[in-house]
C-alpha cells in the first residue's frame, strides 16, 4: 500500500443560530427527531442561511420584494440553472405571488437526503452556473445544527454516509466533506469522493474519476490506497466522469466495483 499526503482545506465550523431565546430548530419542524416533515409533490420550504432569518423573493409581476420566513411553505414551480447564466434561481409561489428566490434557498423532497436512523437530513441544490454549475450542500441535525458543508460541490445526488455510533458524517459529490458532530467542523478533500463507513468505523472512499481507486482515510487525514484497478473509468456523454460507486460491505467484508468500457467488475478488498 502507498500513503498519499493530503492537504486538508481549512476547517469550517458553522452552528445553527437560534431565533430569540428559543432553542435552535429544524426548519419546518420535524416528525420525532428524524428531521424535516415530508414535503408533498410540488411543495417547497424556505431554507434561510440561519435559523430565524428570512429570504428575499422578487415578485415577477410587480417587482416588489417579500421577506419569506425560514421554514415557510411555498409552491415550487421550476429551477433556472444552466451553464453561463450565473446565479441559479428557483421560481416559486408564496403568499399568492409568483416570484424567484436564490435556488439553494428552497428545499423540495427531491433535494433532501434523509437518514432518519442517524437523525439527520442533507440538502443539495445548484448555487451558480458560470463555466460549470456547482451546488451548495447543507447538513441539518435533529439537535438544531444547520451546517453549510459545501458551496462548490458537483451537482446531482450526493453520497451520504454516517459513521456507526454517530459523531461523524461523510458526504461525497465530486469531492469529499467530513463533518464532525456536534462541533460542526468540516474537513474537505478534493481528491476523494463516494464515502462509506465499515462496521468498525473505518472510512473508505474512492478517488475522483478518472482515478477510481479505493482508499481509507487515516487518523491524520492521509489517504491510504487499498486497491487500484488498471485503466480508467469511462467518460459520460458530456465528457465528464461520474463519481464511482461507494464501497459496500457483505458480512463486514469490503467490495468495490470498477467500470471499464462496457464491463463492470466487482473486487473483494483486503480487510483494513
Amino acid at each position: 500500500m502507498r500513503t498519499l499526503s493530503i492537504v486538508i482545506a481549512a476547517a469550517l465550523t458553522l452552528t445553527a443560530a437560534a431565533c430569540g431565546s428559543a432553542p435552535p430548530t429544524t426548519p419546518g419542524g420535524g416528525q420525532g427527531r428524524a428531521g424535516f416533515m415530508a414535503l408533498d409533490a410540488g411543495q417547497g420550504m424556505i431554507l434561510a442561511v440561519h435559523g430565524g432569518a428570512t429570504v428575499e423573493m422578487r415578485a415577477l409581476e410587480t417587482g416588489d420584494t417579500l421577506q419569506l420566513r425560514d421554514g415557510e411553505r411555498v409552491a415550487f414551480k421550476q429551477r433556472f440553472a444552466s451553464e453561463g447564466m450565473g446565479r441559479a434561481e428557483a421560481q416559486i409561489t408564496a403568499r399568492g405571488h409568483l416570484g424567484v428566490v436564490p435556488n439553494p434557498r428552497v428545499a423540495t423532497e427531491e433535494r433532501l437526503i434523509r437518514r432518519p436512523e442517524h437523525e439527520l437530513v442533507v440538502f443539495s441544490a445548484i448555487r451558480t452556473c458560470e463555466s460549470k454549475c456547482v451546488s451548495e450542500i447543507w447538513l441539518f441535525h435533529h439537535d438544531g445544527l444547520r451546517i453549510k458543508v459545501a458551496e462548490d460541490a458537483k451537482p446531482g445526488a450526493a453520497v451520504v454516509a454516517a459513521r456507526p455510533g454517530g459523531g461523524q458524517v461523510a458526504i461525497g459529490a465530486g469531492g469529499l466533506w467530513v463533518v464532525d458532530l456536534p462541533s460542526g467542523k468540516v474537513q474537505r478533500w478534493k481528491q476523494f469522493t463516494s464515502p462509506a463507513y465499515a462496521p468498525d468505523g473505518t472510512l473508505y472512499v474512492r478517488g475522483v474519476s478518472p482515478n477510481d481507486a479505493v482508499y481509507t482515510i487515516g487518523e491524520f487525514g492521509h489517504g491510504v490506497e487499498v486497491y487500484g484497478d488498471r485503466g480508467t473509468a469511462p467518460k459520460l456523454d458530456d465528457g465528464t466522469f461520474a463519481d464511482p460507486a461507494p464501497v459496500t460491505f457483505v458480512d463486514g467484508v469490503p467490495t468495490a466495483t470498477f467500470a471499464r468500457g462496457s464491463e463492470t467488475t466487482t473486487v473483494t478488498l483486503p480487510s483494513h
